[in-house]
């Protein structure tokens, strides 16, 4: 998908960073996927709490892990987040192949949104520079 859309949209087009720069924790869903619908290390897919007792009597929690050893909590946060802000990205962006060539999403910045409507994105000229106030 990647080649794909560097091949179609070109190095440049923000769809293929997005691509590019996303790979790692897409390829380890990918990866989790596949180990859960086809199992090939012989770990169980998740693994609880493990509990110790240290050697000064303290006691050690291990939080449950994907066969991985990535920490499930970790995540599933920073998948949900990733997830959402990707979709959204991903496909604001791609829609500007179906504008006029001079129409561009614009990203209004995280500071100059309104709270009671906090709207990411909205339509720019490409010839001009965007101020938001």
């Amino acid at each position: 998908m990647r080649d794909h859309a560097i091949t179609k949209l070109g190095n440049n087009h923000i769809v293929s960073k997005l691509l590019v720069e996303d790979h790692d924790w897409i390829k380890e869903i990918i990866d989790l996927r596949n180990e859960d619908e086809h199992p090939h290390t012989d770990k169980p897919f998740v693994r609880g709490f493990a509990l110790r007792v240290l050697a000064d009597g303290d006691w050690s929690i291990d939080p449950p892990r994907f066969f991985n050893e990535a920490p499930v909590l970790n995540r599933l946060k920073v998948y949900s987040d990733n997830l959402l802000t990707f979709s959204e990205k991903t496909i604001a962006h791609s829609l500007e192949n179906f504008f006029p060539p001079i129409v561009e999403v614009v990203d209004i910045p995280e500071s100059k949104r309104n709270p009671k409507n906090p709207v990411r994105y909205t339509l720019g000229l490409k010839s001009q520079h965007h101020n938001f106030k």
